[in-house]
């Protein structure tokens, strides 16, 4: 009965340490999420303007630039490498911090049974993990592989989605599913690839580690016959049983004993005892040694993921610095007004006005080669410019100079601050949210504030968008993919009511900002555009906006240009509303 009251002590103490250390465990792991989380969200937040900043470097870069070609899995890499690179650091880093703590145990206890093994497992753990790392050498370049397969086919999958009306015209459903199927074979055999060389390691370390444990066995074998329990016997597990290892953090590399249940009693079974303990302990300090080999694979995969990183943050600091090398568009801005008290002479006309853009020997160049050469033009309050000229001379790429996408030039560009200038382009941007916020668009909470929903359901009425409300019961609330909802016209049309809802605007480009609506849109959406501010500038092929401009640039194809007089007679009134 005595023994049963000490079991039950012992059971007792056992699950009350239980008890006691299930909160511990799990504020354990509350902090390491968190741990995991802040630090991603440090590197993510560190990446994300640079990567914001180089997609719209990338618009402007000349042919040949590296922004140009910067990699289509970019967004892919920021979203998944970081995570990846993260996670993976905690976990190695706390394999290593227990595998500190267990060398500690086990080397004191190996040391005490055998000297001489203690010291073999140093010389062992670095011939295996030498042979570990040579034989995994291609670990990194077989998961780099992988990835830039995973990309490739994730990539092609999201632009064959973006683009399926378009195959469907083509009829192209079969070339683009043979296409997808290459690059999922190729994805396939990429991870095949990775996952053999993995198997290998791990194979080939585990046959090194069972071969050299049967050491202690052959050295120690004498006590067995001599039934010599050595130094720190009384430490020993009574039928041998296995360590169990296990990781607190979730993780496990399978690392364990097999119990094995041989006679304890007498001399023979304080050897047995002996022998096992210093086997185990021999086994664990190998096993704790050659870390790095046992997890190769971890180790690739951190090794890449943080290579990927470093190289994204690496190039984007260097893609964005704005170093002083080859030729720059300068860009100056000045607010209209500030014009009447710091003027000069020279820009007044003859209505004694100051220009409000002007362009002063500007050169723009693509591969060295001019697209456009020495043009000089001042926008004068409450003129219209129409630019016009063959596709590729360079009427979006002057744009682009303008608001300061595009600089591989001379010259300089002098405008308005971007507060009082707005720029439409052909494909409008939706958003992701409801209506109300593709209107808003890019307006801070501070400035949506100021607008009611009377305002900007006045603003849909007068694009001739009314009838978009009736589609959807919730009205400005519905959230919807509006590139897919609204026709191309209608989104043309909305970037203008977006226009209607800002204030304070002087100057407005436009970037064939009319070409999918009709011509009774056209001429409304160009009343609007009038009538909300002085002046305006359009890049255009069809010959039906002449009438709303003044002024016509043509750019040439040798990089010349000519600036014309028009006389349309375009009176901007609004008429009746449009459907």
């Amino acid at each position: 009965s005595g023994s049963r009251r000490r079991a039950v002590a012992a059971l007792a103490r056992t699950a009350a340490a239980v008890v006691l250390c299930s909160p511990l465990q799990l504020l354990y792991e509350r902090a390491l999420r968190s741990l995991r989380l802040a630090w991603s969200a440090h590197l993510t937040g560190r990446l994300m303007r640079g990567y914001l900043s180089l997609s719209v470097a990338s618009l402007g870069a000349a042919a040949g630039d590296p922004r140009a070609s910067f990699g289509a899995d970019l967004d892919q890499r920021l979203a998944e490498d970081v995570d990846k690179f993260v996670d993976l650091s905690t976990e190695l880093s706390l394999e290593v911090v227990q595998a500190v703590i267990h060398l500690y145990v086990f080397a004191k206890m190996l040391w005490r049974q055998s000297p001489i093994l203690s010291k073999s497992t140093v010389s062992l753990a670095l011939v295996g993990t030498s042979a570990m790392l040579s034989l995994g050498r291609h670990l990194p370049r077989l998961y780099r592989a992988e990835r830039r397969a995973s990309n490739n086919y994730r990539y092609a999958l999201t632009r064959t989605r973006a683009n399926a009306e378009s195959i469907a015209f083509y009829n192209g459903q079969e070339h683009e599913e043979r296409a997808l199927r290459e690059l999922y074979a190729t994805k396939q055999s990429a991870v095949t690839a990775r996952k053999a060389g993995r198997d290998l390691v791990a194979a080939v370390s585990a046959t090194y580690r069972k071969l050299t444990g049967l050491l202690p066995l052959y050295l120690l074998a004498p006590r067995l016959g001599a039934g010599d329990g050595g130094p720190g016997c009384n430490d020993a597990h009574a039928e041998g049983q296995g360590h169990g290892h296990a990781h607190a953090h979730g993780s496990s590399h399978g690392h364990s004993h097999a119990s094995t249940h041989l006679p304890t009693s007498g001399k023979a079974g304080a050897g047995v005892a002996a022998v096992l303990q210093t086997a185990e302990a021999f086994d664990e300090i190998l096993f704790h040694l050659m870390i790095v080999a046992e997890n190769l694979n971890d180790f690739a995969r951190l090794g890449t993921a943080a290579q990927q990183v470093e190289e994204l943050t690496v190039q984007m600091e260097r893609l964005l610095r704005d170093d002083s090398q080859g030729p720059r568009i300068e860009l100056n801005t000045r607010s209209v007004a500030s014009i009447s008290e710091d003027h000069n002479s020279e820009d007044l006309d003859e209505a004694g006005q100051e220009p409000w853009l002007v362009l002063d020997n500007l050169t723009v160049l693509c591969r060295e080669t001019p697209l456009i050469k020495s043009l000089d033009f001042k926008l004068m309050p409450g003129m219209r410019l129409l630019v016009t000229g063959e596709s590729g001379v360079g009427k979006t790429t002057l744009l682009r100079a303008i608001q300061g996408l595009y600089k591989h030039g001379t010259g300089s560009i002098l405008r308005p601050p971007q507060e009082e200038v707005l720029f439409i382009p052909q494909q409008p941007y939706m958003a992701l949210g409801s209506l109300r916020e593709q209107l808003l668009y890019p307006m801070d909470e501070w400035e949506r504030a100021k607008h009611d929903d009377s305002e900007i359901l006045s603003a849909l009425n007068v694009v001739g968008l009314k009838e978009v409300l009736q589609r959807f019961p919730l009205g400005l609330d519905t959230v919807a993919m509006w590139s897919e909802v609204l026709s191309v016209g209608e989104q043309q049309r909305l970037s203008i009511a977006r226009f209607v809802l800002q204030p304070n605007c002087k100057i407005v480009f436009l970037d064939e900002s009319t070409s999918a609506c009709d011509l009774a849109s056209e001429r409304r959406m160009y009343a609007l555009i009038a009538m909300g501010c002085a002046s305006y500038v359009s890049v255009g092929h069809r010959t039906s906006i002449e009438r709303f401009h003044d002024q016509r640039l043509t750019l040439l194809r040798d990089g010349s240009w000519q600036l014309d007089p028009l006389v349309g007679g375009f009176s901007p009134t609004l008429g009746s509303n449009i459907a």
